[in-house]
């Protein structure tokens, strides 16, 4: 008869799932739809000055695209310059809403030091360090020994 060898290795099944859902940035989500609303009034602009239907869909991309192709006319319409400001301010907000030292903490596991119940996270917003809420602070040259030592403990973010 065949037994399995020990390995050492042992697997965790867990049977809980997550609750959280869909998260979404709420400074994107606001983004885009300042996106999408400019490009549709501006495309509303192009549609009539030229006597040409706007876009059926109002998707961001699809309004950019429908802008791109008549950039000449838009280029020489007396509003030329309020577009270009326009379209400047939207393009600072995508990149102030998708920068990553704006993001959120990531938690990453309980902090491995003695006595400390902090939750170890990487911070986005301090350049991506890594830390707990009672100060402990590990240096890059230290995360993958942090990872080892995270990976021993149980943890649910």
């Amino acid at each position: 008869m065949l037994t399995p060898a020990h390995t050492g290795l042992t697997e965790r099944i867990s049977t809980t799932r997550s609750s959280t859902g869909i998260v979404l940035d709420e400074a994107v989500v606001e983004a885009r739809g300042r996106m999408r609303d400019t490009l549709s009034s501006w495309c509303a602009l192009v549609a009539e000055g030229r006597g040409i239907p706007a876009p059926a869909e109002r998707d961001v991309a699809a309004l950019a695209a429908f802008l791109t192709a008549r950039l000449d006319w838009l280029a020489a319409h007396p509003a030329a310059g309020e577009f270009a400001a326009e379209i400047a301010e939207l393009a600072g907000d995508a990149t102030e809403a998708l920068d990553p030292r704006r993001g959120r903490a990531r938690g990453l596991g309980p902090c491995p030091r003695p006595g400390c119940t902090a939750v170890v996270a990487l911070r986005p917003d301090t350049g991506g360090r890594v830390g707990c809420g009672s100060g402990h602070v590990w240096q890059p040259h230290e995360w993958l020994s942090l990872s080892s030592r995270l990976a021993r403990q149980e943890y649910v973010a």
